[in-house]
């Protein structure tokens, strides 16, 4: 009987890209206005080239968040993820909520981009 052969997809990186959005009109609400959004665009790469896609848009005032403390959770995060089975994202993102719980943007942002790795 030839040998069984188990293929495993492994997270090689994780990158965070600033963008800034142009809206097609000014968003304004009672307390400011503006026509530009800038989040991060979040990239988790895997060594069989696929490529998962998150977005963080930290709004101080809702999240307490900024870009820069996003762009540090990915840093960090890149860290506990990076040589990881794709297939063990529950996993991996249990943990990463259990420590990084204070940066929900960030964190949504991650797990959307392992979701979309493995799917």
């Amino acid at each position: 009987m030839p040998p069984v052969v188990v293929l495993v997809t492994k997270i090689t990186d994780v990158f965070a890209y600033r963008i800034k959005l142009r809206y097609a009109r000014r968003f304004a609400t009672s307390q400011a206005s503006t026509q530009v959004a800038e989040n991060i665009v979040i990239a988790v790469v895997c060594d069989d080239g696929t490529v998962g896609w998150g977005e963080a848009s930290p709004f101080t005032r809702v999240t307490g968040e900024t870009l820069s403390d996003v762009e540090l959770l990915v840093r960090d995060v890149t860290k506990e993820i990076v040589e990881n089975d794709i297939e063990r994202w529950g996993l991996l993102l249990r943990n990463i909520v259990a420590k990084y719980r204070v940066s929900p943007a960030a964190l949504f942002a991650v797990e959307t981009a392992l979701l979309d790795a493995f799917s």
